[in-house]
């Protein structure tokens, strides 16, 4: 509650406080608060400390350290936990984490990586997928890969509002009013 009415501070400071061990629902609420804030320091920090303290990681706990690297730009770390979720800890990946990866590729303006690594999810790309490719494409104005998640998102939507605002978006980055005007 507190972390998300802006308050990290006395977040984490009932956190310290709570009486017992703390488990995984614990862990998973002060790792996402401090993802939330964008601080993928003490995000990693309470990572290990989890890890250290004999609670394994769930799926959620690895969508806000994903998260958290992709909002710091820690694209090396962030597939390193990629890695661990997968080999280490045997999750599965949702489309969650995967449109984590693509954003924190696009990003990072690795967008010809990020491309493959859609090719080569074993879920089928949504919107989320493909929305983060172009939210990446709009940042680093690569219209090519832009024209690709604008096709995939109608293709997955073709009645959304929410997915012709990204399409308006992406065309008004690239300076195609005509299309803007057109949409």
């Amino acid at each position: 509650m507190y972390a998300k009415c802006g308050c990290i501070d006395c977040s984490y400071e009932v956190y310290k406080n709570l009486a017992g061990k703390k488990d995984v629902v614990t862990w998973r609420a002060i790792i996402s608060a401090f993802s939330i804030h964008g601080d993928a320091e003490k995000c990693i920090q309470l990572f290990d400390d989890m890890i250290g303290s004999g609670i394994m990681p769930n799926k959620v706990i690895f969508v806000a350290i994903l998260s958290a690297c992709s909002h710091a730009g820690l694209v090396e770390l962030g597939f390193h936990f990629f890695d661990q979720m997968v080999h280490k800890f045997n999750i599965s990946p949702s489309i969650e984490h995967y449109g984590c990866m693509v954003d924190l590729l696009g990003r990072a303006g690795r967008l010809a990586e990020a491309e493959d690594f859609i090719s080569r999810m074993t879920l089928k790309p949504n919107s989320v997928i493909w929305g983060a490719l172009l939210s990446g494409c709009i940042l680093h104005k690569d219209m090519r890969r832009g024209a690709l998640a604008v096709n995939e998102l109608i293709s997955l939507g073709p009645l959304s509002a929410d997915r012709y605002k990204q399409v308006i978006k992406f065309f008004a980055a690239m300076g195609m009013e005509e299309n803007v005007n057109q949409i």
